[in-house]
């Protein structure tokens, strides 16, 4: 019945406007390619007008994409077939997917843990997370990661328990995920080896995981082979790198699903006396969980030595533990997708650990049913704050913002002062203009973060109010007074016009490398410094275009699904999105 239920009204917040807001760039590109597969049969990133640019490029001489994995695209190609090429139709499988999540839910929770306060809470909890709700209606990879990553966990589980049938639906789920995401699927078999060999080497035998591992390679390395996807560039490694990496994405899964600073309390009320490692531990973490959120420097290697600490502690407590069970589970396969993240990744966003956010949320609920023991009334408050406000997210940023200076004020301080002359620190920090820069950084965080919200309540007004973003308004006015054939050359946003307008978009690099002979019939350009415009490019705007203010926000990334970057509602603050027509005819590409 809690199953039904917990469907039920999954599909109520997941499927209502699913159409609505425009996709952003990320979400075009899953589209664009789902939509040439129906053409070609195949991702092919040139469609005979438009080439969807990146550098280093996705695809290989042939214009086939190589780098990222297919399944998703295939998805969103089905999806087109059956439902038609529109915004509702690339997003609607994925959230199919959410339900799915939803259902197996609980099913997941009562095999990792015996805590019946949790088996009945967690489910809830996940099925209210505003974060896991904006992924799930993303056309993205994201549900079907997640998914593939609850069937592991399943399918795992049964196999230690002797259902032999198990070991097809691991090896299925296993490929499926290789095929949704090469690196967290490597995290992710590597969290589920660090299990077994630890834990449930003795249930589950290795000729069982020899078969899975040939079957596994069956369906994965004639694809590595063909793709080379590390030769196109985006592979880079070095110890700093690992270190940062580990620190920021150990810093970003707890504020997006959890706190920070709820890390550091649930050190000082879980972990008795005789505990002392876990407790000063927890409390150190969350401190500088917090503080890599906030920009600080220095703080995400603190982070990173803080969780390298807690996994060789975790490793040794578990060679020494007599109860060897699934629910090591909730720490190891974050843990292998973090350490393979950090090593392998290109970048640290926190959409690559959606896999792991469950688990997340089950550990932080089994946390909160211990407190309950001894503290019922404050740990349902603190779980209740969690999910209806960032208050606890907001707490730090909060308390630095009651401070009587700003970390500008600080950093001119540690300068300027006769203090740190006298004792030669000036000479330690970096030069002056990287210094400063770090400090407005950090005020700018702190601005952004120190402000309390209700992630529900806005996420219940984005169901129930549209949103009209820049894409949307851009498509509109294009083809309202533009032309099929006409060019359009914009500093970022290219792959959602062409997936929208079908019109004909120019290389970003002739904003810089400008020709004679080539004048766009529109140009786009966005506010900020993602592309800086020269002087001339900016003579050829005032003098041969039309400057046309749009009203629509000026926003370069649309309406990504992290929290930093969605917006609940259409943003008042900021100034109107500006697009240029071209005054005198000119020659076309």
């Amino acid at each position: 019945m809690q199953t039904i239920l917990l469907v039920l009204l999954g599909g109520a917040l997941l499927f209502p406007r699913l159409g609505d807001t425009y996709l952003w760039l990320d979400e075009a590109e899953t589209a664009l390619l789902g939509k040439n597969i129906l053409t070609y049969g195949y991702p092919r990133m040139y469609d005979g007008r438009n080439l969807m640019n990146y550098y280093p490029p996705l695809h290989n001489e042939d214009y086939v994409e190589v780098v990222l994995p297919w399944l998703p695209y295939y998805v969103s190609a089905v999806s087109f077939y059956f439902l038609g090429v529109d915004t509702f139709a690339a997003r609607f499988p994925f959230a199919v997917c959410g339900l799915i999540v939803i259902g197996l839910f609980p099913v997941i929770v009562r095999q990792l843990t015996d805590d019946r306060w949790t088996q009945i809470v967690a489910p809830w909890v996940l099925v209210l997370n505003v974060p896991l709700l904006l992924y799930f209606r993303q056309c993205r990879y994201y549900g079907l990661v997640i998914v593939f990553t609850l069937l592991i966990i399943w399918s795992y589980l049964h196999l230690a328990n002797g259902h032999k049938w198990a070991l097809w639906s691991l090896t299925a789920a296993a490929i499926g995920l290789f095929h949704s995401h090469y690196v967290v699927c490597a995290g992710t078999l590597m969290g589920l080896g660090m299990h077994w060999v630890m834990v449930y080497f003795y249930r589950i035998s290795w000729v069982q995981i020899a078969i899975m591992g040939a079957l596994f390679a069956l369906f994965t390395v004639p694809w590595v082979l063909y793709a080379q996807f590390w030769t196109h560039g985006y592979v880079w490694f070095s110890l700093r790198k690992v270190f940062i990496f580990i620190g920021t994405l150990c810093a970003r899964l707890s504020e997006n699903f959890a706190a920070p600073i709820l890390i550091s309390l649930m050190g000082l009320w879980l972990f008795d006396r005789t505990r002392r490692f876990w407790r000063y531990l927890c409390m150190a973490s969350g401190l500088c969980c917090a503080g890599t959120a906030l920009n600080i420097p220095l703080f995400p290697y603190l982070t990173a030595i803080c969780a390298v600490l807690a996994l060789i502690k975790g490793w040794m407590d578990v060679r020494h533990c007599s109860l060897q069970t699934g629910v090591h589970l909730i720490w190891m396969l974050p843990a292998g997708i973090i350490l393979t993240l950090s090593f392998f990744s290109p970048s640290n966003e926190i959409r690559y650990l959606v896999g792991a956010a469950p688990l997340v949320l089950i550990a932080l609920v089994m946390a909160f049913s211990r407190l309950r023991q001894s503290f019922p009334k404050l740990a349902v408050t603190c779980l209740a704050l969690m999910m209806c406000s960032n208050l606890l997210n907001a707490s730090p940023a909060l308390a630095l913002r009651a401070l009587s200076f700003s970390a500008l004020d600080f950093g001119a301080f540690m300068t300027d002062s006769e203090w740190s002359n006298q004792v030669g620190l000036k000479k330690l920090l970096p030069p002056e203009d990287s210094w400063f820069h770090r400090m407005a950084v950090i005020d700018e965080k702190i601005v952004q973060l120190g402000v309390v919200r209700s992630y529900p309540a806005g996420y219940l007004y984005e169901l129930t109010h549209r949103y009209d973003g820049p894409t949307e308004g851009i498509v509109e006015y294009l083809t309202r007074h533009g032309h099929p054939d006409d060019t359009i050359l914009t500093d970022y946003g290219s792959i959602p016009l062409i997936f929208y307008t079908g019109m004909r978009l120019l290389p970003e690099r002739l904003i810089y490398e400008p020709e004679i002979n080539v004048q766009p019939d529109w140009i786009i350009m966005h506010r900020g410094d993602f592309l800086q415009v020269t002087e001339s490019f900016q003579r050829v705007l005032d003098t041969k275009y039309e400057r046309i203010e749009l009203p629509y926000p000026d926003l370069l990334w649309d309406n990504r699904p992290e929290l930093a970057y969605h917006h609940f509602s259409v943003p008042s603050d900021q100034p109107p999105q500006v697009i240029y027509r071209r005054l005198q005819p000119g020659a076309h590409l």
